[in-house]
């Protein structure tokens, strides 16, 4: 199974990434005859939180193509109310691959419960 990656030298939406902590991507070559991403890679990233929790999936298309965004909720955690991922996704030539990626955290306790956050949860 291919892993999630950045192209070398491939143009970063990171602007779509603010208000997130990012993840990082290890690099891979455009030239590859490898698939650069599969979608259970990154289902495996955050697989070992999901459990029982809600998940809803939303794809919006860009010029550089497309914004996936994961929001999963309901988590059984005394800290982690739930976490937003955000996957950027572009194209190169016939194939598509994973630019950016990075997630919010939603606090179960704390000052800020009802709002998304890049710092991790107290």
């Amino acid at each position: 199974m291919a892993a999630l990656a950045l192209p070398s030298g491939a143009m970063a939406d990171t602007h779509l990434l603010e208000g997130y902590r990012a993840i990082e991507l290890p690099k891979i070559d455009l030239s590859s005859q490898t698939p650069f991403a599969l979608a259970d890679d990154f289902l495996s990233l955050v697989g070992a939180t999901v459990g029982d929790s809600k998940i809803s999936l939303i794809v919006e298309q860009t010029a550089q193509g497309y914004v996936f965004d994961f929001k999963l909720r309901e988590y059984l955690d005394d800290s982690l109310a739930g976490e937003n991922y955000r996957v950027i996704v572009q194209q190169h030539g016939a194939r598509y691959y994973v630019s950016d990626a990075g997630v919010q955290y939603l606090c179960a306790r704390g000052k800020n419960t009802t709002t998304p956050q890049a710092e991790y949860c107290p």
